[in-house]
């Protein structure tokens, strides 16, 4: 079976938050957030000072389930507007017999000396800012490296700031006049595409829907049994096709939803939950998709490239017995954003 490749892109945040906080502390959590261009300047930084770490496989980075899985870093490189990284993904919870002919369509490769398989991963980190509901940061989808994963993965990178300087992650706390140690905070959340705005102008949009959920508490359920009620406010669209004329952004539908749930709020007692209802522009059924934290559900925004895509000398670096980049892959996320 052929491979699709995925690369997901996300918005990546980095705070310096008080890595322990003393009882009765009266003074600051967060000082400050640390720059995307910030990032990779010094990650080039440590690569280039300590070279000699990247060679045989590449520098240990960080160990996860017990040591059964475990990321190296490989290289990084910078162009214009952002900087690639490469690491390989080593996973000893998957059986190797399952890799796939490597001839033909495989992305993993057979962990050098023990059992398992390793992958390259590609990463890029876009240094303009942004905001956060814009993405600066893409990750090459590898089944069994989840969120979570990526989190550690750039704690890992991040706590080599203070080899090359000390003093990095020391901050004076202006309230209590001390010296604080801090730790790296971060947030990867999702952003949403805006293909959304396609569906929308192509009249695929049919509606908007509220729904808050809360314990039961009915006098006349004497016995209890009622658990949950459920309260759902829907508003159906007759003609969108010019609902956001000029606009080309989730942002905009967002506002207009938010909108819509502030005007109706003495309906609630909480805030519900917010859907758009999409209508499949195959089947012709209607999907609520889930707006959570900024993103709607099935519109998180990704790029792909298809087995038949690939070209020649993709197949070529795949194929190569050492960890190397695969330039269509950079190409690819680069241009997605």
């Amino acid at each position: 079976m052929a491979i699709l490749t995925r690369f997901d892109y996300s918005n990546l945040k980095v705070d310096k938050i008080l890595k322990r906080r003393p009882s009765n502390w009266s003074g600051a959590t967060f000082f400050g957030g640390i720059e995307a261009s910030t990032i990779c300047s010094r990650l080039m930084t440590y690569h280039k000072n300590h070279i000699d770490e990247f060679e045989d496989g590449g520098k240990m980075l960080t160990e996860l389930n017990s040591g059964k899985k475990w990321i190296r870093w490989l290289d990084i490189s910078s162009e214009e507007g952002y900087c690639k990284l490469l690491f390989s993904f080593n996973d000893q919870q998957v059986d190797d017999r399952i890799i796939e002919d490597k001839e033909v369509n495989r992305l993993a490769q057979r962990i050098p000396d023990t059992h398992g398989q390793r992958t390259v991963l590609h990463v890029i980190i876009k240094t303009e800012e942004c905001s956060i509901s814009s993405s600066n940061l893409c990750v090459q989808h590898i089944p069994g490296m989840t969120k979570r994963h990526t989190k550690l993965l750039f704690e890992s990178l991040l706590q080599l700031f203070e080899i090359e300087d000390p003093e990095f992650w020391k901050e004076s706390d202006s309230v209590t006049e001390s010296e604080v140690t801090c730790k790296p905070h971060i947030e990867i959340k999702a952003v949403t595409s805006d293909d959304i705005i396609d569906a929308i102008n192509n009249g695929l949009l049919r509606g908007v829907q509220f729904v808050e959920r809360k314990k039961s508490n009915e006098e006349f359920d004497i016995e209890n049994k009622l658990k949950q009620s459920t309260k759902i406010l829907q508003f159906r669209l007759d003609n969108n096709e010019q609902l956001f004329k000029g606009s080309n952004t989730f942002k905009s539908a967002l506002n207009w939803v938010n909108r819509i749930r502030e005007h109706n709020s003495d309906e609630f007692q909480d805030t519900p939950r917010s859907y758009l209802i999409i209508k499949h522009p195959q089947t012709g059924a209607e999907i609520n998709r889930e707006i959570s934290e900024g993103v709607l559900d099935g519109f998180t925004k990704r790029e792909y490239i298809e087995y038949e895509d690939r070209e020649l000398d993709t197949i070529k670096q795949i194929n190569s017995q050492e960890p190397v980049e695969v330039t269509q892959f950079f190409q690819k996320m680069a241009d997605g954003f």
